[in-house]
């Protein structure tokens, strides 16, 4: 079973039919299948609900709709209580369950084998919810790193951003030698992976991470990279929304064509959700 954890206002119940049809909507279940197996009330008052393991495509589309506030909304306007769901415990749950996956599948490899290889490659990759499209960049940008190269990572969350380099920093750490320390096994990615996002105030460039000790507790660091940085490798996840004029990314998408400036010697990989592009051109 699978966990999101909700709090209410005045810590009031919430009825388990309306619960249950926001989590299916947002999902995107079958009609013959449940979402829910078990609500629970925790100790602080929180709601504990305990869904049937999703699928990693509806596993995204729940992440995308806990991270974007759309499942706060959508809870609240069918219980007709204000909900809030917890997204440090959601991505909590999303990182185990993610970072779990490190293979390829075949026809990713076959993605990268036709279009990655040669350099400079600019490549847009559209896909639902789940099909694959972050983990065919995090091979390319692991890759890149190993390789010693800068590489940046936009998104619009920057829960996000922790999740990649969190993924990113595992799969380099799995790779060294054991007797080295913990700083000198993931010390290459976080001096070469930068993260751009917008946290909705003051300036946009990007920026790093850092420890803040073993336990794996991420943090960015309060001093900012240079705006302008060469890198090898810029990677745009949700590019549909980043870019599409009417998408309110403004500032961020102006940082990103900052960094991405001059483009003709940048590898470039954009990736966005077909359902939500189509129809639209991407800057």
């Amino acid at each position: 079973y699978d966990e999101i954890r909700l709090k209410t206002e005045g810590n009031r119940t919430v009825d388990n039919a309306a619960l249950e049809a926001s989590l299916f909507a947002t999902m995107k279940k079958s009609e013959e299948s449940k979402t829910i197996a078990a609500v629970y009330i925790d100790d602080d008052r929180a709601i504990i609900v305990r869904m049937f393991e999703p699928n990693l495509a509806q596993l995204t589309l729940l992440r995308d709709a806990v991270l974007q506030g759309n499942l706060d909304k959508d809870l609240s306007d069918n219980t007709g209580i204000k909900v809030i769901v917890s997204k440090d415990h959601f991505a909590e749950l999303y990182e185990t369950k993610v970072l779990q996956l490190d293979k390829l599948t075949s026809h990713q490899k076959q993605i990268i084998d036709e279009h990655m290889i040669k350099t400079p490659f600019h490549v847009h990759i559209q896909g639902p919810p789940g099909a694959g499209k972050t983990f065919i960049a995090l091979d390319a940008m692991l890759s890149n790193i190993k390789g010693k190269g800068k590489v940046l990572f936009c998104c619009k969350q920057k829960s996000l951003a922790y999740f990649v380099v969190s993924w990113m920093t595992k799969r380099y750490f799995d790779v060294f030698p054991a007797h080295l320390s913990f700083e000198e096994r993931v010390r290459p990615v976080l001096q070469n992976l930068f993260v751009l996002f917008d946290e909705g105030h003051g300036d946009i460039s990007p920026m790093r991470m850092k420890y803040v000790d073993k336990s794996g507790r991420l943090e960015i660091r309060t001093k900012k990279g240079p705006k302008k940085l060469d890198f090898d490798l810029v990677v745009v996840d949700e590019a549909h929304r980043v870019f599409l004029s009417n998408s309110g990314n403004g500032a961020l998408c102006s940082a990103l064509n900052t960094a991405m400036t001059p483009h003709a010697d940048k590898n470039i990989i954009l990736l966005s959700d077909g359902s939500q592009s189509t129809g639209h051109e991407i800057r």
